[in-house]
């Protein structure tokens, strides 16, 4: 599906016949923590409170490579990138407490001994939907499952007496592998 003329027609016709625009609007993401976990915070309660998402990044360490003098960049790996969910905050501070005590379970703040890393680790899946979907649950038009996903940081919380913005928060996630699905 190639364009044969500069027209706005056919690009939007083309545009049509796949889907139309993707919109950052309509997402979902589903946080299930690792079954070791317990927290004060019911699973599944502050899903909704992902303000925004990045779906994850994929790519190819390198190196370079000589062959009779001639250099190349070859990918010998692949890497994957941080994700990071903005969560909103809300006045019984839920979704920083389940945070704050997935981050105490990987490290216990008082002994400071470390958790087995299978009991360290969840699951996180970002679900998008296009423009016609009403319904969160509903058939994606594009699925992303982070594996093995786990915490690395929590932000800071900036609070100020001339501010009345809602609280949001960000959280840095790793992740040994994802796999993305229509």
């Amino acid at each position: 599906m190639t364009l044969s003329t500069f027209s706005v027609t056919d690009f939007m016709s083309n545009i049509d016949n796949l889907g139309g625009y993707a919109r950052r609007h309509k997402y979902s993401v589903q946080i299930i923590p690792p079954t070791a976990f317990r927290s004060s915070v019911g699973s599944g309660t502050i899903d909704f409170l992902a303000k925004s998402v990045m779906l994850p990044r994929k790519a190819f360490a390198t190196t370079e490579q000589r062959i009779y003098g001639i250099n190349k960049t070859v990918p010998y790996e692949t890497t994957f990138e941080p994700a990071v969910i903005t969560m909103i905050n809300t006045n019984d501070w839920a979704p920083r407490v389940f945070w704050d005590e997935w981050l105490d379970h990987i490290q216990n703040p008082d002994t400071k001994n470390m958790t087995y890393y299978k009991q360290s680790v969840g699951t996180v899946h970002i679900d998008h939907y296009d423009d016609e979907t009403t319904e969160v649950g509903g058939v994606s038009n594009y699925s992303v499952t982070l594996k093995e996903a786990w915490p690395e940081s929590i932000s800071e919380i900036a609070l100020a007496w001339e501010n009345r913005d809602i609280q949001d928060f960000e959280i840095t996630l790793r992740y040994k592998s994802w796999k993305g699905q229509t």
